[in-house]
């Protein structure tokens, strides 16, 4: 724990970095400088798998070299994707002290670069729901422990509302990007049709277009 400082309090402090900032990326970078001070952990990632792709998708990071808002899949070998598509039901987060032993981080991390020591992994559920997962990734010498473990299953209710949001302002964006499409389309359409010639141009709209 952070010195002087209790769970009640923790768990206030890393809420108001989770849910104080409507960018997930920029939450992911404040809550991975707060834990910081309480654990060895130099990455944090926010993915969900991908069914339809049999991939985990990486929605937002931040490490000590950066951070930032990402849609980018990480294709998995099928060992992986059983397990990444099976997360067992009445547990919530895993300490994994050897991730090159087991497929997913193994595979996760050695795409991403990393060089893991440990990793802590946190699955997200809106009831019975899996939105997503979070990750922490240690590199160093020293190792995540079951304390880790447990302070990180103390932020799931806020850490679920974030993936949550985060999910939803995604499909926004992508919702948007088709209306976008549809409407260029459209105008195309009408161009193509009319041959650039606006109806009535020659008519009772001649004084009106010369206005124009």
């Amino acid at each position: 724990m952070i010195a002087g400082m209790n769970e009640n309090e923790l768990f206030r402090e890393a809420t108001l970095r989770i849910c104080g900032n409507l960018e997930i990326e920029e939450a992911m970078k404040k809550l991975l400088l707060f834990l910081k001070e309480v654990m060895p952990v130099t990455s944090i990632f926010l993915q969900h798998y991908d069914d339809d792709y049999h991939a985990m998708r990486t929605i937002a990071y931040a490490s000590g070299s950066g951070h930032g808002k990402l849609d980018l899949l990480t294709p998995l070998s099928k060992t992986a994707a059983e397990k990444a598509g099976n997360v067992p039901p009445d547990q919530d987060a895993f300490l994994i002290d050897a991730p090159q032993s087991f497929p997913v981080s193994r595979e996760m991390t050695e795409f991403h670069g990393l060089k893991s020591s440990s990793v802590i992994v946190m699955t997200l559920r809106s009831k019975k729901n899996t939105l997503g997962f979070l990750v922490l990734v240690s590199e160093g010498e020293e190792t995540f422990n079951n304390e880790h473990l447990e302070l990180i299953q103390l932020l799931k209710e806020p850490l679920v509302i974030a993936m949550a949001n985060a999910l939803v302002h995604k499909e926004v964006l992508k919702l948007n990007d088709l209306l976008t499409d549809d409407n260029r389309y459209l105008h195309s359409e009408l161009r193509r049709i009319s041959g650039d010639e606006i109806v009535g141009a020659s008519f009772g709209l001649r004084d009106v277009t010369r206005m124009v």
